[in-house]
């Protein structure tokens, strides 16, 4: 990705200017949060635009990271990370750059680029055991890893100790 490698640090100009979206001040600050912190919280309102931007930061660290690795998420049910975060990145891609599809593969909650770069959406088990539910979002590795979690106050404590797990580097 040498082309979009140059917004590597500029998650907001890739926003903008590869995927054509223009981000309100609250957005551009989530954006670049993710950019500078290991962790972003945003405080949950409805209808303020967190799914939108949620949606084109992953596509950025997924295009502008050699070796990403982006796992997306929801609170249950299912619906929430289908219809909602994964639309609004179905929704990115329609209307973007067409230079930023070049090369990538495409499944139900799952974009790649290659062996080494993904994007993926990992739904939370309702069944099973706290242990099981956890070791689902655990074990990761990549040279840049990002989840990204909706719905975040209604997501188990077990998913967020496995994904915290993955991020130690």
């Amino acid at each position: 990705p040498p082309k979009f490698q140059k917004y590597e640090n500029e998650p907001v100009a890739f926003i903008e200017e590869v995927l054509g979206n223009h981000l309100v001040e609250d957005q551009a600050r989530v954006a670049e949060s993710v950019r500078d912190y290991k962790i972003t919280l945003v405080e949950s309102a409805n209808a303020i635009g967190k799914g939108f931007v949620a949606a084109r930061i992953g596509l950025w660290a997924l295009r502008c990271h050699l070796g990403a690795a982006v796992y997306t998420t929801a609170a249950p049910p299912e619906e929430n990370l289908k219809n909602l975060l994964w639309g609004e990145i179905d929704d990115a891609l329609a209307h973007c750059d067409q230079s930023l599809k070049t090369g990538l593969k495409t499944r139900v909650m799952s974009l790649q680029y290659g062996p080494r770069y993904w994007l993926k959406g990992i739904t939370i088990p309702t069944t099973g055991t706290a242990k099981q539910r956890e070791a689902k979002f655990a074990g990761k590795h990549a040279p840049y890893i990002l989840f990204i979690m909706d719905e975040a106050d209604a997501i188990p404590l077990e998913v967020w100790v496995g994904a915290q797990s993955c991020l130690s580097g």
